[in-house]
C-alpha cells in the first residue's frame, strides 16, 4: 500500500456520513500524520467558527467530510492528538477507532494504607492487593 492511500485509511476515523454539504475544502499533503492532519483541522475550524464541515483532500483525492463534532469524537481516539501523553491510552493507537462503549479504568484501593491499584477489568479471582494489609476495595 503506498504513503496517499495509507494516510486516506488513517483518516476514516475523522469522517462524518451524515455531514452537510462542505463550502470549504482542506487539501493536506499526504507526507502528513493524522496527528498533524488533526491539528491542521482543528485550526482550520478555530479560525473560521461559521463553517460546520470541510472537505478533506488528500494529493488531489477527496476522502471524504469532516465536521466539528467528527473531529472531536476522533480527538478521543486517534493517540496524542490533542491529549494529554500522560494520561491513560495517550499512546500512539492505544485506542480503537470509533464511539466508545463506555468501558471505564476501575480503581482499587487499600483501606489501611490508601496504596491504589487499577485495573480494566474485574474478575474476583485475581482481585489486587496490598502487600501489607490484604485485599483492597473497588473505588469506583
Amino acid at each position: 500500500m503506498n504513503e496517499v492511500a495509507e494516510l486516506i485509511e488513517d483518516l476514516e476515523v475523522l469522517l462524518d456520513t451524515n455531514a452537510p454539504p462542505a463550502s470549504r475544502t482542506v487539501n493536506i499533503d499526504a507526507n502528513l500524520t493524522i496527528d498533524q492532519v488533526q491539528f491542521r483541522l482543528r485550526r482550520e475550524f478555530n479560525a473560521i467558527p461559521s463553517v460546520p464541515c470541510v472537505q478533506l483532500v488528500v494529493a488531489g483525492a477527496v476522502v471524504g467530510l469532516v465536521t466539528r463534532r467528527s473531529l472531536a469524537r476522533a480527538d478521543d481516539t486517534v493517540g496524542g492528538a490533542s491529549a494529554n501523553p500522560y494520561e491513560f491510552g495517550a499512546g500512539e493507537r492505544m485506542t480503537l477507532a470509533g464511539n466508545s462503549t463506555r468501558y471505564q479504568l476501575l480503581a482499587f484501593e487499600c483501606s489501611e494504607c490508601g496504596l491504589k491499584a487499577h485495573r480494566v477489568f474485574y474478575d474476583e479471582r485475581d482481585l489486587p492487593g496490598c502487600a501489607q494489609h490484604g485485599g483492597m476495595r473497588l473505588v469506583r
